[in-house]
């Protein structure tokens, strides 16, 4: 049997960090809207930034986690916070990514 690293070593391995936003260059679940990283723990697929905020934190988010820099691959704990889907669509309407069909088509990441 193999031992596991810890969660801490295994997640970070895979974290490229920019003056802005750090981001996860392990496994991505590519397609909309998921172009969010992930890593597996205890045999299921986890969205890293929700790997983020438990590392930073030592719960798991109750609630969505959302991105004030409106980037699906950063993992960097002060651009994450805890919201409802309510307060998801607000966010998105009010930087201009939601229109009446939905999501828009155009993604306006903060962070390059």
């Amino acid at each position: 049997m193999r031992s596991r690293q810890p969660i801490q070593i295994r997640f970070w391995r895979y974290a490229k960090k920019n003056e802005t936003c750090w981001f996860r260059t392990g496994g991505i679940a590519h397609g909309p809207p998921n172009d969010y990283g992930q890593i597996r723990i205890a045999k299921k697929l986890r969205p890293a930034h929700h790997v983020a905020f438990y590392i930073e934190t030592g719960r798991w988010p109750v609630q969505k986690l959302l991105h004030k820099c409106d980037n699906p691959r950063c993992v960097r704990f002060e651009h994450l916070f805890e919201g409802t889907q309510r307060a998801n669509i607000l966010d998105a309407i009010h930087k201009g990514r939601w229109d009446v069909r939905g999501w828009a088509r155009r993604r306006k990441a903060h962070c390059g």
